[in-house]
This record gives structure tokens, sequence and C-alpha cells, in this order.
């Protein structure tokens, strides 16, 4: 029996409005967040601990924007910890009672992402700003140089044949 395409068209879009009508939430975005920041225990000695590794980071971030090697270090340890964040993720929800008083940690790993990568990669993002910053102000150097040897090339090519132009004269 051949079944026609439209009919197979229309099951498909039924099943897709079927399946929007059941996960059309009437939450907003903002009133998600409250429910996070209201779940979470922020006086936890770990959370706190937390974000102020965060804060220092940034501000690390920020004190040492020229120091490339400092950067390049802190760019690979927060990379890492985002890479292995579904891993880190699995050790901490086997082994929350031993820091946290509640499991935060989801197979999907929600918290960590928002709690650990989300501040870890605006962290990242900061850095390559800075190295961007960096890259620019090195190519304006290099540039200035260029031009400064090109100048004294120039000056010294013109000295040289004014020379040999007089002694000809003479």
């Amino acid at each position: 029996m051949v079944v026609p395409f439209e009919s197979i068209k229309q099951q498909v879009w039924d099943e897709i409005r079927r399946g929007t009508k059941l996960s059309n939430h009437t939450e907003t975005f903002w009133d998600n967040v409250q429910a996070l920041a209201h779940a979470v225990d922020w006086k936890e000695r770990w959370l706190a601990g937390l974000v102020a590794a965060h804060v220092l980071v940034f501000l690390s971030v920020i004190r040492f924007r020229r120091n490339t090697t400092f950067l390049g270090s802190l760019f690979c340890v927060l990379g890492a910890a985002v890479f292995f964040g579904e891993r880190i993720n699995g050790l901490a929800g086997d082994h929350w009672e031993a820091f946290a008083g509640q499991d935060y940690f989801d197979s999907h790993g929600i918290f960590y992402s928002i709690v650990v990568s989300g501040p870890a990669v605006f962290n990242l993002f900061a850095v390559l700003i800075f190295y961007l910053l960096e890259v620019t102000n090195l190519m304006v150097v290099v540039k200035k140089k260029q031009l400064l040897h090109n100048a004294k090339a120039r000056a010294k090519a013109e000295a040289a044949a004014g020379d040999g132009s007089s002694k000809k004269q003479q």
C-alpha cells in the first residue's frame, strides 16, 4: 500500500504541534534566574569560595593584561575547566556530600555550566580581548620600526647617490 506524501507530512506537522504545546512554558528567563538564585544556598563555603575564585581570576586578568605568559597559562587552565566540565560535574555529583549541603550536580551539568563554566568563559573572553589588544599594539610597534628602517635606508641610499654625483662633477 502506498501512503501519499501529504498524509505523512500532515502526521509530522501534527506531532510537532503536539510537542510544542507540551513544551510551551509560560516562565520567562528572569523567572528561571530567580528560581535558580532562590534554590541555591549561596552561604555555603564552597560556593562563596567559588565566587571569590572567579572574582580573583577576573581581577588577575585585568591586573596582568600585559603579561602574555600569565594570560596564556590562565587561558589553558580555564579552558581545561570548561573542557572537562562534564567529568568534573560527574565527580562532584558522586561526592557532593563531602562539600555541599544538597546535590546541585544533575546529569545534564546545568548547575556546573552556570556557576563554573559561565564565568570561566567570560574570563576566557576577557583574556582573548587582551590578547587581541596586545597583538594590535605589537603590530603598530613593528610597523613603526619598519617605516623607520625604510626611511633610514632611503636616506642612506640618497646620501650615497648624492656623494657619487658630487664626485663626478669635480
